[in-house]
């Protein structure tokens, strides 16, 4: 290198140096600092952002701010309290009877004042392409006209009839379809046309539109349940034109579709889906007036929360989600200030404690230091390892079966797991319903019991008998003598922690000598697995819906199954005699007949063992001090609304967090440089003596 080269790189650094505009470890460089803007992560991209599809809670925390439906959670009233959204007052129920059958009717009246987000769908002519003209586009951007129209009632009522459709296939047909007058009928002539169809040109008996802003949906019999469905994504408005739109050929293949991009009347709308990288949500400008609550409890007015009270909704402009695969590159940039709130794994689990205070969850002084908080929650939230009720090894209902699966249900050792893969933040779970929403604990007998007035968990030995009765003694074939091998269906989650936890499930089954092969995959193939009903044993989890024991139990219900009706019921199990409970249920009156049915079915659960019966899990949220006071809230998913910025304070913490320190560099330039001109000087001193020596 010359020497002319090397100041021209010291006068570089000196200028870099000396910019002060520009964080050096900046993630969001094109955007500006001072703007209201969230930032939040994803692990992988959403595989359903089409509200008829959609049941998952990666793909809710995006959808829910986009689409608006009836109802909604207050946000800041506990018990939790549905009031309305798109509607515009609670409905009307009332109960009537035909032909000696009883209904319930609701009447919906919409607001007349939403208005969907802009979107080419509502151009006439971005709804007549060729095919030629398709495939030039890549992207809802690359439209150059939009528009825009009125939210109706008969596009909730169109949204109803979607849940119908066999293309579609919804997952709460199966339930739902018990419920709404003729929803099966409708289900049944759309299975029988071929090709494509318009859904405006069926019937569909027991929802009606009254006029532009009022519907009717008729219910058989009474399912109070059905009141909560009214503010899931499920039951929001969608217009026509958006199916039209999607459905013009060469627009799935360029990923153009409601899956990519919605269309909603909500508070933001998707600008950018770029999965590989990350996931924009900007304000909707034809956002309707919604404001922040301006009532609470004492409690919600010292902790601040009515701060922000009678303000116009949302309250920032943009929401930025990155695609984060692992834990540790999070937990480095919330530190930094790059992200605003951040889970606690157990890999920063004592980055976050103060070791006097582990045992309370006591936050560091250097955490504290920072202005970061704290809140904690029990989620009303169930984790389970399932077992695939259609296996012809881990399934079926013979005692046999069940011997097999209660075996497996004790070898686990769900206390240790709680102890070191969540440093204790969890409860050891019974059944699947989670103890805020069920105070009676029920005991499961076939895998715990009472010792010396403690709760334990049987021993091993049980299990090994229960294995051998099952016709697998020490883990092997009574018939063939070969080794019992099971498949465990692994989602790779990008966790540091992943490998020990599978490792620590191969030691759980080893005890009982059954092999454990693991086949690790991602998200999306992993719920295409459960869809098809491929795999054997699984790990995943259930968030409450709706504060009801019922959105837990009717995970059992057959007519949910996942594989038979596109349902919620993972491990497609089917017991008679609990769909018969079940049912039952969901007519009772009385809470005393309600508690009795519940217990019932429990019972009959724990009897089968579908489900090794996981945990609860505590969830413990960190805020960073720009990050608005909040009010934890499991079961709304359209809170990010609510949520207050103070972007100059984030731009003055990121700044002093991550000052770049360049004296180093500098001193090894300095000393380069001077190593390099004193090997030059040396240099030149030999030349010059050996053309002397010449002369």
């Amino acid at each position: 290198m010359s020497i002319q080269k090397i100041i021209i790189l010291f006068f570089a650094l000196t200028m870099i140096t000396g910019c002060k505009d520009e964080l050096w470890n900046n993630p969001y460089p094109n955007m500006k600092n001072t703007d209201k803007t969230i930032y939040s992560s994803f692990t992988e991209r959403p595989k359903h952002l089409d509200p008829a599809k959609s049941y998952s809670s990666n793909e809710w925390s995006i959808i829910a701010q986009i689409y608006e439906t009836p109802l909604q959670y207050d946000y800041l009233k506990r018990p939790y309290t549905l009031i309305p959204l798109a509607a515009v007052n609670m409905p009307t129920i009332i109960k009537i009877e035909e032909g000696g059958v009883s209904y319930t009717l609701y009447t919906i009246q919409v607001r007349d004042d939403l208005k969907y987000q802009d979107h080419p769908a509502f151009v006439e002519e971005n709804r007549q392409l060729s095919f030629d003209e398709v495939i030039k586009k890549s992207n809802i951007s690359d439209f150059p006209t939009t528009s825009s129209r009125a939210v109706l009632a008969q596009d909730f009522v169109y949204q109803i009839k979607r849940l119908a459709d066999p293309k579609i296939n919804s997952p709460i047909f199966g339930l739902l379809s018990n419920y709404i007058v003729g929803l099966s009928e409708l289900r049944d002539n759309l299975d029988a046309r071929s090709g494509d169809y318009d859904l405006n040109d069926f019937h569909l008996a027991g929802v009606k539109v009254i006029n532009d802003y009022t519907y009717q949906i008729k219910i058989k019999g009474d399912y109070p349940q059905f009141i909560y469905w009214l503010a899931m994504p499920f039951f929001s408005a969608m217009p026509y034109e958006a199916v039209e739109f999607y459905s013009q050929s060469g627009m799935e293949e360029h990923n153009l579709t409601l899956d990519w991009y919605p269309i909603g009347s909500g508070p933001y709308y998707l600008s950018e889906n770029n999965p590989s990288h990350r996931m924009i949500l900007d304000e909707n400008p034809n956002y309707h007036d919604e404001f922040y609550p301006n009532s609470g409890s004492d409690d919600d007015m010292k902790s601040g929360l009515l701060k922000n009270s009678s303000r116009k909704l949302p309250l920032v402009d943009r929401v930025v989600f990155s695609l984060e695969k692992e834990n540790i590159p999070y937990w480095n940039k919330f530190i930094q200030g790059y992200y605003d709130t951040s889970g606690i794994s157990s890999d920063n689990f004592n980055s976050v404690f103060s070791p006097s205070g582990a045992s309370s969850f006591a936050l560091n002084k250097e955490l504290i230091d920072k202005g970061i908080r704290m809140q904690s929650t029990i989620s009303p939230s169930t984790m389970y390892w399932g077992f695939n009720m259609l296996d012809e090894t881990v399934g079926g209902y013979s005692e046999e079966n069940k011997k097999l699966r209660r075996a497996i249900s004790i070898a686990i050792d769900l206390e240790e797991y709680i102890s070191i893969f969540l440093n204790g933040r969890a409860e050891v779970a019974m059944h699947p319903i989670p103890p805020d929403l069920l105070d009676e604990k029920y005991i499961n007998h076939h895998s715990h019991e009472v010792l010396n007035g403690e709760l334990k968990k049987k021993n091993i030995s049980v299990a090994k008998e229960l294995l051998a009765q099952a016709g697998y003694p020490h883990g092997r074939n009574s018939e063939t003598g070969e080794q019992l091998s099971i498949y465990f269906e692994a989602i790779g989650s990008g966790d540091p922690n992943e490998r020990a936890i599978l490792s620590w499930l191969r030691k759980q089954f080893k005890k009982l000598d059954i092999e454990l092969i693991v086949r690790v995959t991602d998200y999306n193939r992993f719920q295409d697995k459960i869809k098809k009903g491929t795999g054997q044993i699984f790990f995943w989890g259930w968030n409450a819906d709706y504060p009801d024991v019922e959105n837990f139990l009717f995970m059992f219900y057959s007519k949910n199954s996942k594989v038979k009706h596109g349902g919620e019921n993972a491990v497609n199990y089917h017991n008679n005699k609990f769909d018969e409970l079940f049912e039952k249920y969901n007519l009772a009156k009385s809470p005393e007949g309600k508690q009795n049915l519940v217990e019932k079915m429990i019972n009959v659960v724990q009897d089968d063992s579908p489900w090794v019966w996981g945990y609860h899990p505590h969830t413990y949220t960190l805020y960073h001090e720009w990050y608005s006071k909040s009010k934890p809230n499991s079961i709304a998913r359209n809170t990010i609304k609510y949520i207050d910025i103070d972007p100059i304070k984030r731009d003055q913490m990121q700044r002093l967090w991550n000052k770049a320190n360049y004296v180093p560099l500098v001193i090894t330039l300095l000393i380069t440089i001077g190593c390099i001109i004193l090997s030059a000087c040396f240099y030149y001193r030999r030349q010059l003596a050996k053309v002397k020596r010449m002369l």
